[in-house]
């Protein structure tokens, strides 16, 4: 059985959430994951083929794994960065690409609506590209 003091934190936790609109990012996250698993068998079939070759020619390449022997940690971990700041790069262009379709698609809903604010966009963003 719950005590008052769990009660009420929980009680303004969902009050909070309400406040901060969770219901409608949550609605949100839901509606573009219906929609990416629509096209998720067109991304599969335009991604495979190439992930496959990088695999094969990547992890199961002798001459690959003779240089890797050789880098420092250093350089090592340099590599893994520039891999990860390239995955970044690509997810930021997504989020400006879905930015510019909602923008679009709330234009055309409200005509004469004003645009995003700068702080506006920032949220689309961090929650486009996470």
């Amino acid at each position: 059985m719950a005590s008052f003091r769990e009660r009420l934190v929980l009680v303004i936790l969902v009050v909070l959430a309400a406040y901060v609109g969770a219901g409608a990012v949550g609605l949100w996250a839901l509606r573009c994951v219906g929609r990416e698993l629509d096209t998720l068998g067109t991304m599969v079939g335009r991604v495979l083929p190439v992930m496959t070759l990088t695999t094969l020619f990547m992890c199961f390449n002798a001459e690959v794994w003779q240089v890797v022997r050789h880098l420092s940690m250093g350089r090592t971990w340099l590599l893994a960065l520039v891999g990860n700041g390239l995955g970044l790069v690509f997810a930021l262009f997504v989020s400006r690409d879905v930015l510019g379709d909602l923008q679009d698609r709330f234009a055309r809903a409200e005509p004469g609506a004003p645009r995003l604010r700068p702080g506006e966009r920032i949220n689309v963003l961090v929650l486009g590209s996470s």
